[in-house]
């Protein structure tokens, strides 16, 4: 049954590799513009979930300078959430919410009261991830066991394979809770962190991976091509339920693929 279930995962799963990273941000970019447009067609709104990092700042960047998705996107139909959050100010150099901002919410027209930010505010990082879980429940009219059906979840891959901040050995990787959103404490970084979890990533109707250097390739081989082990390699966990799991890859990313 195991080989089964592998077999239907990886036609679920699709790769895409690029000779550089410029073709993949400006496919990725024009992909998001008409995935908007049919999305907002079809019910009103475009809901996507984005993620930090230097990656998604190529991303943001083709968004804002490539003529097509500045015309043809309907920004003020998007509804922004995000895969997690440092628990830091949202004005400090380290918040996603700050990046997401800067890079991108501050040049197109994205309406303030559509961005869902996770709250760092709170005493306790617990509250605050139930917070975040009770927005979404708000946002989506969700029931109890409910997901929120996000059109599209981006991510990026950590060299030691983490995604949003699902980390190695963490335990919303070792005992994923039963709720859209947790709080962790990273020892070896000092830091909380609030994130989705794996179920409500995996409800979205499409998964985004965007992946660039060399530097990624080893991380990429064992999410990919590796043996299933989630606790040490947790992007394994992501697989879209609803839809496809996407990986964007330029060469240098792809390079230890088989």
């Amino acid at each position: 049954m195991a080989n089964v279930e592998q077999k239907r995962l990886a036609k679920m799963t699709k790769i895409k590799v690029f000779p550089e990273s410029s073709a993949l941000f400006t496919t990725l970019a024009f992909d998001f513009t008409r995935r908007a447009v049919k999305a907002v067609k079809a019910k009103g709104f475009f809901d996507v979930v984005l993620s930090g990092g230097n990656t998604p700042i190529a991303f943001f960047n083709a968004l804002t300078h490539l003529s097509f998705c500045l015309e043809h996107t309907p920004w003020e139909k998007i509804r922004i959430f995000f895969s997690d959050e440092r628990y830091v100010a949202h004005n400090d150099p380290d918040s996603n919410y700050r990046l997401v901002a800067d890079y991108l919410v501050s040049k197109v027209a994205i309406q303030p009261e559509h961005i869902y930010s996770i709250p760092t505010h709170y005493t306790n990082p617990i509250d605050a991830s139930k917070a975040y879980d009770a927005c979404l429940h708000q946002c989506f009219h969700l029931k109890k066991q409910q997901f929120p059906p996000f059109d599209v979840v981006y991510l990026d891959l950590g060299i030691d394979a983490h995604t949003a901040s699902l980390f190695p050995f963490s335990d919303v990787v070792l005992s994923p809770p039963d709720r859209l959103a947790a709080s962790l404490w990273l020892e070896n970084r000092q830091q909380h962190r609030i994130t989705l979890t794996a179920n409500t990533l995996n409800q979205a109707r499409a998964i985004i991976f965007m992946v660039t250097g060399e530097s990624k390739a080893p991380a990429v081989q064992a999410v990919l091509n590796g043996p299933p082990q989630a606790h040490k390699y947790p992007a394994q966990l992501i697989q879209c339920a609803q839809g496809k799991t996407y990986w964007y890859l330029d060469q240098a990313a792809a390079g230890l693929l088989d």
